[in-house]
């Protein structure tokens, strides 16, 4: 996952410019995408692993299996999901597919 790069958008009020870094779209993707239903986990093999022992502890990890690009005017997702059985995964991934954009910091900046 790119760090330096950002998203900027010219703020509504005052001219100043917004910034969003990569990690807090990152964030809200898998917030997203967790939260649509089918969903069982993000992240596959080691990442949920991990994920699973940060939960033990209280603590959560809403990036994991998430990775993301942001350009000047596009963002890049790659979201790693696992399906709850019987689910249909064509039917969460497009669920996904539409879930992340709407949530996505760009659409409100």
């Amino acid at each position: 996952m790119a760090q330096n790069s950002s998203l900027s958008a010219d703020a509504r009020t005052g001219g100043g410019t917004t910034v969003i870094v990569d990690p807090v779209v990152a964030k809200v993707a898998g917030i997203a995408a967790a939260e649509v239903p089918g969903v069982h986990a993000l992240g596959g093999g080691a990442a949920r692993v991990i994920g699973n022992i940060r939960q033990a502890v209280g603590a959560q990890d809403y990036a994991q299996g998430v990775s993301v690009e942001v350009g000047e005017t596009e963002v890049a997702a790659d979201i790693a999901i696992q399906v709850d059985y019987p689910e249909r995964i064509e039917r969460v991934a497009d669920d996904v597919r539409s879930a992340v954009p709407a949530r996505s910091p760009r659409s409100s900046a």
